[in-house]
């Protein structure tokens, strides 16, 4: 009884303060902050940031606070899309939400209990931890200074220091009152079998991983000294259920804004890569922070920009991430630039050597296929070829757009001097890297007649919006399509914008919606009439002549109909 009576007390306040929060902050201004859209009759439309399209199919009304898209079926309000958008829960939404608007989130806090809450304020604790431990370790702090980091950015990015004991982070974190189940679920903890468990990262710079809202989810451990040349340089923390690498950017929480603005974005491999970076002004800057690039964070990225500006470390393994990593971003439909460093640096050590030339080499990146081509500048055909066929055709066949291609083609024909013909044959030889395929979830909406939907579209419209023409429309269309009566509308968001789309800017919806059921009966009697000829002409090379009388009969009286169907609806052309 009272955990419900909590659960209850949780549900009215989260309640209460999203309601707080939809009264100071409309649908248009959020979508609107994220992603350009015009108007289009009572609502507004936009390209669906979940999915690619061309032509846009994302609708939102201001007057319901909500949107749909009509491509995916992605649909909500303010909260679902800030989650979506951002790849956070709904906690992280509530969060950014409730500081734009300005809505304390105090008594929501103190009801909210959850084991995700719980693993977020372990994190956050472990944080603190790890920041107070670096204001004494002296070799750390020289460290970072050594390697170019200013107090202020090791503050800003809440830099730590992981002591190089077993347990002490654990002592610390049950003093404050965390279970080890919680510790262990937040990868803080490791459990040996037969033994105690034990701190999962020791004597090691911490660097907190934030999500898009700005909660610590996660840490990256670099090693500060080791007498085991096997131990790894970086540690992070494992997947759990607030941390899923494979969906996340080291420093985008930072860099969002920056990239919408510049409408391109930077990415670097490391944190220390990325630290500097910021440092140097270039504040659109992310980190795949010692992973592999994937398709979830392509398509995070492309929600803020259209170009990729990818600056991995200038060796063989920063050369072979930066494949696959341009591979990936070609094929969600990114334009792939490539910042050239000299080779064995890294974008930290070149902000540190000249941060306005780090500026400079951002600026003037060249694109991936122009950048494969000044390589091939210079050597022998046979090399020439090669760098063709194993590094920039399969480039060029990651691209999805057929122009796109086409175009870079005709550029990469004339850099290196080979016939388009050639290219494209050998380009049918080529095959991708295997990347993962996303498939988009395009609804397919299938009707007995053309305007059937458009019928029921009306109907669901004059009844939301309460018209005292509804029950004649009702009548008329329930004579011509009993069975419609039993009809039950599956999705009411969908329904909502659509009938909108059709009817919201109709200055006489009574004269529309007569015209839509004259066309709609048209449409019936039509097929009708249809049905009834092919049965008379199967009758006719039978003996059926008496039932094909019957039938010819019957296709008089519908002709009858047809002809006063403008008469029925006073509809006049």
């Amino acid at each position: 009884m009272h955990a419900l009576l909590w659960w209850g007390k949780c549900f009215a306040l989260m309640s209460s303060t999203t309601e707080k929060i939809k009264e100071k902050l409309s649908i248009v201004d959020i979508v609107g902050s994220y992603i350009p859209i015009e108007k289009s009759g009572a609502n507004l439309k936009a390209r669906c940031p979940f999915h690619n399209e061309k032509t846009p199919s994302f609708y939102i009304s201001p007057d319901r606070g909500s949107y749909y898209c009509f491509g995916c079926g992605a649909k909500g309000d303010i909260f679902s899309f800030v989650q979506e958008f951002e790849s956070i829960d709904f906690v992280g939404a509530l969060k950014m939400l409730a500081e734009r608007a300005g809505v304390p989130l105090d008594e929501f806090k103190k009801t909210e209990k959850s084991e995700n809450s719980g693993i977020l304020e372990a994190l956050e604790e472990a944080c603190v931890y790890f920041q107070n431990n670096l204001k004494t370790e002296t070799e750390a702090l020289l460290y970072l200074k050594n390697r170019g980091l200013l107090i202020q950015t090791v503050n800003t990015w809440r830099v730590g220091f992981s002591k190089n004991d077993w347990r002490t982070l654990k002592q610390y974190l049950k003093g404050k009152g965390f279970s080890e189940e919680i510790l262990e679920k937040a990868g803080l903890i490791k459990k040996a079998e037969g033994k105690e468990s034990y701190d999962r990262f020791r004597g090691r710079i911490m660097f907190p991983i934030f999500d898009s809202a700005g909660r610590v989810i996660g840490f990256s451990g670099r090693i500060l000294k080791s007498e085991n040349p096997d131990e790894a340089k970086y540690l992070n923390s494992p997947e759990t259920p607030v941390f899923e690498k494979s969906k996340l950017l080291y420093g985008y929480n930072f860099a969002k804004k920056a990239i919408r603005e510049a409408g391109f974005v930077v990415l670097v491999e490391g944190q220390m890569d990325l630290l500097m970076s910021h440092q140097a002004g270039v504040l659109n800057t992310v980190a795949s922070s010692g992973t592999a690039f994937t398709e979830d964070q392509a398509e995070i990225l492309k929600r803020g920009a259209d170009t990729l500006v990818i600056a991995y470390d200038a060796d063989k393994a920063g050369q072979n991430a930066s494949l696959r990593a341009w591979q990936i971003a070609l094929k969600n439909g990114l334009m792939v630039k490539v910042a050239e460093l000299p080779e064995g640096s890294d974008p930290a050590d070149e902000v540190k050597k000249d941060a306005e030339n780090w500026k400079k080499k951002i600026e003037i990146a060249p694109d991936v296929v122009s950048y494969f081509v000044g390589i091939m500048k210079g050597k022998e055909i046979k090399e020439k070829d090669l760098i063709l066929k194993e590094k920039v055709l399969p480039l060029v066949k990651s691209v999805k757009s057929s122009i796109d291609r086409s175009r870079i083609i005709d550029k990469i024909s004339f850099e290196a001097g080979v016939s388009t013909q050639a290219l494209l044959e050998e380009l049918d030889t080529i095959s991708e890297i295997d990347t993962e395929e996303k498939q988009d979830d395009l609804k397919k909406r299938e009707d007995k007649f053309g305007a059937l939907r458009k019928a029921r579209l009306m109907r669901f419209y004059l009844e939301s919006k309460k018209s005292p023409f509804k029950d004649e429309f009702e009548k008329l269309f329930f004579e011509l399509l009993p069975e419609e009566q039993n009809f039950k509308v599956e999705n009411e968001e969908e329904f909502h914008f659509e009938s909108e789309m059709y009817y919201a800017d109709s200055k006489d919806i009574e004269t529309v919606a007569k015209e839509l059921l004259y066309l709609l009966e048209e449409e019936v009697l039509k097929k009708e009439l249809e049905k009834t000829m092919e049965r008379i002409r199967i009758l006719e090379k039978g003996t059926s002549q008496e039932e094909a009388q019957v039938e010819l009969l019957k296709c008089q009286e519908i002709s009858k109909k047809l002809s006063g169907l403008r008469k029925k609806y006073s509809y006049n052309l």
